[in-house]
């Protein structure tokens, strides 16, 4: 895989920004509903205990929830804001279906709603009757209408007419009754009754029962009533008293409902205020839905019908006190709050705080969406940078393998200098890096090169010896020569093995360069030991010392700096003449550390310069026994290389002699 498809994997890593986004505003998200989760409840506690004392009226009477009740349905009387047209229909109640409730009998059905509002209760009944007799005699279809107080005896009003239209309904006596008013219209299916009556003649009791005549005499009843001798059930209906406490009480976005046992809603604040729009597309928003989650786990929401609320979950504040439950709303991912709360009245009733999470969810997702598309956009300028960048750094890379591709002529010449070398990136150090090594190599071939030369022109003075006294010999063996011409041979067989043993000991220092291990090494120490150990070994010689007050510390090889050190002093004590003086010096400064060794007495060829620290050069003049190849120097500079020090070595001004300097790097490291 190339550079570029890979950095093109490692950007698509940024896409992981609007990820770990979502996940942050989960925890937001969560955070926030556990905040209003935790005001809803205490609002519900604070309102709960401030109802304990009020006044509900009738609705919450013991009598209402005694085991000996009378069986009949108690009537549920949605609030109105404007009076009806009294028309026989209830279309202009506005009232929702599920206020509509629905009897059945085997011969006909019913269906009932009552409100109250405007000082008056109201009811419509809408009969399925397919034969309806009209009689105000008592001998037709009837609806009978039993109202009154538990105080006070219950009263019936009897509404039955010879023909539709508006009427007054009478007495069972006969008696018209002239503060009610009601309307009989006819229907498709049976006809309806819409009916008016003042709330004083109503009280707190009201039930009806719907009498069905038919042709040959027989008759069927339905109602909220069972039988004409049971007492009617009770009028239940929200109080405005409450209605307005619970409304200054109720935060924003928040509804209060005060129900009683059976769930049927006594004072409403009303359903909180709308949130508004998130904001941003509808996509969008279903996107972030699903990136931030939706608590699809829950269960529904209580539902009301008919003023009546189902309790379900929330029943169970009636025993506990209170109830915090969360639920799924059935049109998407919100969240819903309620919060329960007993509260003490004549009987048992609840506070059921609901909130809706739609300002949580709405910041929310504005927020991720924002969040989203921000970092989306980032993502991609990301991924365009980087593939800008790759392709820069592979144009860059391909120049630097080309280049590398090209150092080595067909002629065998290197050529050192890469591209990109005055960078101050990585790219630019492998280039550095690499001119080193080639500049290495190019000086080790030019090594090689020369090595043959002057390996011939060391060894062809010895192997000239030998031949001539080995040819001297066999043109004369029993002569007085012979043993001249045998010692001369011996003696150049020896400087050809001194010279093999030169270049064996050279390549195990390399070797042993290669295996040293670095330690921690005290050169002001390591010095005086080895100028002990010479002027032990010369005792003949001028050996003298300068070394610093404090210490010297630096890495490396004990073994090969001794070596080196070694190596300087036998070239020092090589060019020193008799009666000259030999000195080790040390000095410690800033970062570096320098040894010195000078002698007195000689003074280096011009010419040579920074080839005395080549292998097999020599600035020794003339011959002598001892085979010199130039090696000494040369592994010098190599243990100085490998502790990255640099050596050199110069004329001391007035031929005072000639000074080798090697300086090291010090040791930062803290001794252990």
């Amino acid at each position: 895989m190339r550079l570029t498809s890979r950095l093109l994997l490692v950007s698509l890593v940024t896409l992981l920004l609007p990820w770990a986004g979502c996940q942050y505003l989960r925890d937001v998200e969560a955070a926030l509903r556990q905040g209003q989760a935790e005001a809803l409840a205490a609002t519900a506690t604070a309102v709960a205990a401030g109802l304990s004392a009020t006044d509900v009226g009738p609705a919450l009477s013991s009598a209402r929830f005694d085991e000996n009740r009378t069986r009949a349905i108690d009537i549920y009387a949605s609030p109105v804001d404007q009076r009806p047209v009294m028309d026989g229909f209830a279309d202009d109640w506005a009232l929702p279906a599920s206020a509509v409730h629905t009897m059945h009998s085997p011969s006909f059905s019913i269906s009932y709603a009552a409100a109250r509002g405007r000082g008056s209760v109201y009811l419509v009944v809408e009969v399925v009757d397919p034969d309806v007799i009209y009689d105000d005699t008592g001998a037709g279809d009837s609806v009978r209408l039993r109202v009154g107080n538990a105080a006070d005896a219950s009263r019936d009003l009897v509404f039955a007419t010879a023909a539709p239209g508006t009427f007054q309904p009478a007495t069972p006596g006969g008696q018209a009754v002239r503060q009610v008013e009601a309307s009989w219209q006819p229907t498709s299916t049976g006809y309806s009754l819409e009916i008016r009556l003042p709330e004083g003649m109503v009280g707190d009791r009201l039930g009806f029962l719907v009498t069905d005549r038919r042709r040959n005499g027989a008759s069927d009843t339905l109602g909220t009533l069972p039988n004409l001798a049971a007492e009617p059930g009770w009028l239940i209906y929200r109080v405005p008293s409450l209605d307005a406490a619970l409304a200054r009480s109720a935060l924003p976005g928040t509804r209060l409902r005060l129900v009683d046992s059976r769930g049927f809603v006594l004072a409403d604040s009303g359903p909180a205020a709308a949130v508004g729009d998130g904001g941003g597309s509808a996509l969008m928003r279903r996107l972030v839905r699903l990136a931030v989650g939706s608590e699809h786990a829950l269960g529904l929401p209580p539902v009301a019908t008919a003023g009546r609320l189902d309790l379900g979950a929330l029943r169970a504040a009636l025993t506990d006190g209170k109830v915090d439950r969360r639920f799924r709303a059935p049109d998407g991912g919100r969240v819903l709050l309620a919060s329960a709360r007993r509260v003490d009245l004549p009987a048992p009733a609840l506070l059921v705080a609901e909130a809706d999470t739609d300002a949580v969810l709405s910041a929310t997702d504005r927020a991720a969406s924002q969040f989203v598309l921000a970092s989306f956009a980032a993502s991609v300028a990301a991924v365009v940078l980087l593939l800008g960048f790759a392709a820069w750094l592979s144009w860059r890379i391909g120049r630097l393998s080309g280049a590398a591709g090209r150092a080595l002529t067909q002629g065998g010449e290197i050529r050192p200098a890469l591209p990109d070398a005055h960078s101050g990136d990585e790219l630019g150090e492998l280039s550095r890096s690499f001119s080193s090594l080639l500049g290495r190599v190019a000086e080790y071939n030019a090594y090689l090169k020369t090595m043959g030369r002057k390996l011939s022109h060391e060894l062809r003075t010895p192997m000239a010896v030998v031949l001539t006294s080995l040819e001297n010999l066999q043109e004369d063996p029993g002569g007085p020569q012979a043993a001249v011409y045998l010692r001369r041979a011996q003696q150049g067989i020896h400087r050809l093995q001194s010279m093999v043993s030169a270049l064996r000991a050279a390549t195990r220092v390399e070797q042993a360069i290669a295996d040293a291990d670095a330690e921690p090494i005290d050169l002001l120490r390591m010095l005086g030991e080895l100028f002990t150990a010479y002027v032990d070994t010369h005792p003949e010689r001028d050996i003298r010392i300068r070394i610093p007050a404090e210490a010297c510390p630096v890495r490396g090889s004990p073994d090969l700096l001794a070596q080196m050190l070694d190596k300087l002093f036998e070239n020092a004590l090589d060019f020193c003449p008799p009666g000259g003086r030999i000195t080790l010096g040390l000095e410690r400064a800033d970062s570096r550390c320098t040894i010195r060794v000078t002698n007195t007495g000689s003074r280096l060829p011009e010419d040579l310069g920074p080839q005395l620290f080549e292998s097999m050069v020599s600035a020794r003049a003339g011959r002598s026994e001892t085979p010199h190849l130039g090696l000494g120097l040369y592994v010098a500079r190599l243990i100085a290389r490998h502790h990255g020090a640099d050596i050199s070595a110069y004329n001391l001004p007035g031929d005072a002699g000639v000074e080798f300097s090697v300086q090291l790097p010090l040791d930062r490291q803290p001794r252990q």
